[in-house]
């Protein structure tokens, strides 16, 4: 028999038709609940649940080799890998690749991050500024489900688990397979890049969490 969950936090805005979880009963079943939990944030947009969620871990300026890597014109790709989960079952109700690239345009002196999602470019933006460059590859803010897929209610908890890693070993890196696309009149420009992105033996760095309960509120 399924336990109700408790603690239920204060919901957002009644505008976002989504609340918050902040305690729930650790159902041994299930794994993805015994991971490291890293706070986010969700919103309902229309027909799609949203989830914005901060990652700093995953590229540091503190990393000396990783800036300098940046900063030549080298891309640095992050991946995460989504599956939104009902709390304590073990079969997920959607799963979605996310994939974020960041690099330095030494002609326009800009850095450029992108993102795609399940292999479809979605933007494109630049920065002037590293620092503000890569707080931005390390925020993840993407539709994880619509909310068709979700029954609503507190009762009815839900869970991202979240797999990341920066630069991992996969056939995405092949030309059209990534979805990652240069920004207009930039396609030489981004060739160039990519035959310097060599496959690596391993991921440079993974990081594997679960985010913060929430449900849809009823209406």
């Amino acid at each position: 028999m399924r336990r109700r969950p408790k603690g239920c936090g204060a919901g957002l805005q009644r505008r976002g038709f989504v609340g918050v979880l902040l305690s729930l009963p650790l159902l041994a079943a299930a794994a993805t609940e015994a991971l490291p939990m890293r706070r986010a944030k969700f919103r309902e947009s229309g027909d799609k649940v949203k989830m914005a969620l901060f990652l700093p871990a995953l590229l540091r300026t503190s990393d000396r080799d990783a800036m300098d890597q940046v900063s030549a014109g080298f891309a640095t790709r992050i991946v995460f890998d989504l599956e939104v989960f009902r709390w304590g079952e073990k079969t997920p109700v959607h799963k979605l690749t996310v994939a974020q690239i960041i690099y330095f345009d030494i002609f326009n002196e800009e850095y450029v991050v992108e993102q795609s999602v399940n292999g479809r470019f979605r933007w494109a933006q630049r920065r002037s500024l590293r620092d503000d460059a890569v707080r931005l590859v390390c925020t993840l803010d993407t539709q994880v489900c619509t909310v068709a897929a979700l029954e609503r209610g507190p009762t009815k908890a839900y869970v991202v688990r979240i797999l990341a890693r920066r630069n991992p070993i996969d056939n995405e890196r092949k030309r059209g397979a990534g979805g990652l696309r240069p920004m207009r009149g930039q396609g030489w420009f981004a060739d160039w890049v990519g035959a310097f992105v060599a496959p690596r033996p391993r991921a440079e760095y993974t990081l594997e969490a679960r985010s913060s309960a929430f449900y849809l509120v009823e209406p």
